[in-house]
């Protein structure tokens, strides 16, 4: 039963494509850019962090990287997330580009990404518990798994009713932003930003040399972010 929902949630997850958004600086405000034919690149490194019109939100599992394509009067231009690469500290094994919906799934259910983790184990008789294991979460409608650990409730806060009669919105879903605000693929002839995703949960400050490495069929371009 698990499989067939399992395929459910990822085709949910798929279904849903980054929206094309226009930069809001020009290119020589991004801290690096370069000139190809028959646009200008532009990008800046976010670190572990990417925005969207509700604020900001953090991945613990990737780099972002802000892009920006500036294209030349009555011109088409292609883009493909597998055109680029993010080379750190001069490493001769680039990171890849990911797709937006594994940082979305990573960003919605904890335990997507495996980390290390100290758990203990402990009961009297048939009672037991689990603690420093990571909470999970449904995966997808149905997912059986979180009522088969049996994890004690966290503590919290008590609530307090909202009386004033006013209908507040929801809260922002990182996992949705992520993908809206992520760069979209296609042909476009207009000025186009977005954001890239490349997998590493490394700490920040071990990062001495950032790079974006461009290449399509016609040509490449290096550039220096950090």
């Amino acid at each position: 039963m698990r499989l067939p929902l399992g395929c459910a949630f990822l085709a949910l997850l798929l279904a849903q494509v980054p929206q094309p958004s226009s930069p809001s600086r020009k290119p020589a405000e991004y801290p690096a850019h370069a000139k190809l034919a028959p646009f200008t690149l532009a990008a800046e490194f976010l670190g572990h962090s990417f925005s969207g019109p509700e604020g900001m939100f953090f991945t613990e599992d990737y780099l972002v990287v802000e892009t920006a394509f500036y294209p030349e009067p009555n011109t088409t231009f292609s883009i493909a997330h597998s055109h680029f690469r993010l080379r750190l500290n001069n490493s001769k094994v680039p990171l890849l580009s990911q797709p937006p919906q594994f940082v979305a799934a990573s960003l919605k259910y904890e335990d997507w990404t495996r980390r290390p983790n100290l758990t203990a184990a402990g009961g009297i008789g048939d009672a037991g518990i689990i603690i420093g294991a990571p909470r999970q979460t449904e995966r997808f409608p149905g997912d059986p798994r979180p009522q088969q650990r049996r994890l004690p409730n966290p503590p919290q806060a008590p609530t307090h009713e909202d009386r004033s009669g006013v209908d507040k919105a929801p809260p922002a879903d990182p996992a949705q932003i992520c993908i809206e605000q992520s760069l979209a693929e296609g042909e476009f002839t207009a000025p186009l930003r977005g954001y890239l995703y490349f997998p590493w949960p490394g700490k920040l400050k071990s990062l001495k040399k950032v790079e974006l490495l461009y290449r399509n069929k016609e040509q490449t371009a290096s550039l220096t972010l950090r």
